[in-house]
């Protein structure tokens, strides 16, 4: 498969590195810059600052450029795009179908960074590529990670939950790791201990039924340390917190 990804940013980035690392595909990446091409030197990742050029002979195209710069990069690769045969694919979940009209063969995809290193979610939607290009692009998302296919107006869900959700949960092993500096531990040294706990935790819920209320009960036990500290965490308002922010941008 051949890919061609219109920006180098962080998500755009991830998602070559995976591909690249995984061999599910020949990706070339654009920047307006040649620095910002600079972190894919030395890996299987073609790199180029001509879009259209980058474009002609791709399977798919990726639009993967911020929200206010979607109608520039289609614009630069208007008139070399061949909708006969190429399916454009945007990561701007913000730029809605209807700013799309030019492209007759759309998906989106909305993949979170752990695609980089094989570990990531990413949510597709078909809007007009058809059921073989959907196909092919999860057997594309699914060589880095897990893909979930979804109907365009639940994308916002997946956003929060997997994308979002990325940083809510780096936002819950910051605040542990800073209550383990109180405690006594360096700063790296806590984060490390709570990242590898959220890892651990994460990977046995996984490989079991995958029902973390199930494996909660069976760490809390009656009168244990651990049950009372999921109490003070739900008396402080730990789960309404987490809905708030899982619903925040819930489009």
């Amino acid at each position: 498969m051949v890919v061609t990804i219109i920006g180098g940013g962080h998500i755009g980035g991830a998602c070559a590195l995976g591909f690249a690392s995984a061999g599910s595909a020949q990706v070339t990446v654009t920047a307006r810059s040649a620095a910002t091409l600079e972190r894919f030197r030395g890996t299987q990742v073609r790199t180029s600052t001509d879009n259209a050029a980058a474009v002609r002979g791709a399977d798919f195209v990726f639009l993967a450029v911020k929200t206010a710069q979607v109608p520039e990069a289609l614009a630069s690769i208007r008139d070399a795009i061949d909708f006969r045969r190429q399916v454009l694919v945007c990561l701007a979940a913000q730029v809605g179908p209807a700013e799309l009209e030019a492209a007759p063969r759309l998906l989106y995809a909305i993949p979170n960074t752990a695609v980089e290193i094989g570990r990531g979610v990413t949510f597709l939607s078909d809007i007009s590529a058809g059921p073989e290009a959907l196909e092919a692009l999860k057997g594309l998302f699914d060589s880095v990670g897990t893909t979930v296919c979804v109907p365009y107006e639940r994308l916002g869900a997946g956003i929060s939950l997997a994308s979002c959700g990325a940083g809510y949960a780096l936002k819950y092993i910051a605040s542990a790791a800073k209550v383990g500096e109180q405690m006594g531990f360096t700063p790296e040294e806590s984060a490390r201990i709570v990242a590898q706990t959220v890892l651990g935790t994460s990977d046995l819920l996984m490989r079991g039924s995958c029902d973390p209320e199930a494996d909660l009960r069976k760490v809390a036990t009656p009168g244990g340390m651990t049950e009372r500290g999921v109490a003070a965490m739900e008396e402080a308002g730990f789960d309404a917190a987490v809905e708030a922010g899982l619903k925040a941008n819930n489009w």
